[in-house]
């Protein structure tokens, strides 16, 4: 059995190693226009480094599901690095834009004539937000005249 520190490290390059693997997905693997089933599995193949670190924990600790939330006082209590929750952070932005890819959800936004018409809360905040940036707006120029 390898002690704690090194068991953790090793956990850490996986869990790097899930994030270069979902970052680079499709400059290795050209799937975007294969089967949506080719997607998500090649998306899949990039969780196995954190799945590892939380089935590592789980299973080593006896703590079941409760291994999400050991890791993260792990983090809280100052025990993990830095470093690596920043990784983890990133990883978890790259694999939310990774699976809009994967679920073809990723889109620009549209052109003016593309879009719906505002509803009336949208209308609502769009006319308040409007009339405070002319109130600064005039209330600046008076200041300016002023001095």
């Amino acid at each position: 059995m390898l002690p704690d520190r090194t068991r953790f490290t090793i956990v850490a390059v996986l869990l790097a190693a899930g994030l270069l693997t979902t970052a680079s997905t499709r400059a290795q693997v050209p799937v975007q226009d294969r089967q949506p089933a080719a997607r998500a599995g090649v998306l899949a193949a990039g969780f196995l480094g954190p799945a590892f670190l939380v089935w590592s924990f789980a299973t080593h600790y006896r703590l079941g599901w409760d291994a999400p939330w050991y890791i993260a006082k792990l983090f809280a209590i100052g025990y993990a690095p830095l470093p690596l929750l920043v990784i983890g952070v990133g990883w978890l932005a790259v694999a939310g834009q990774l699976s809009a890819l994967a679920a073809g959800r990723y889109a620009p936004y549209p052109a003016p004539q593309d879009r719906s018409r505002r509803g009336p809360l949208r209308e609502l905040f769009r006319t308040l937000f409007l009339a405070q940036r002319r109130r600064a707006a005039l209330a600046e120029s008076r200041r300016a005249i002023n001095e």
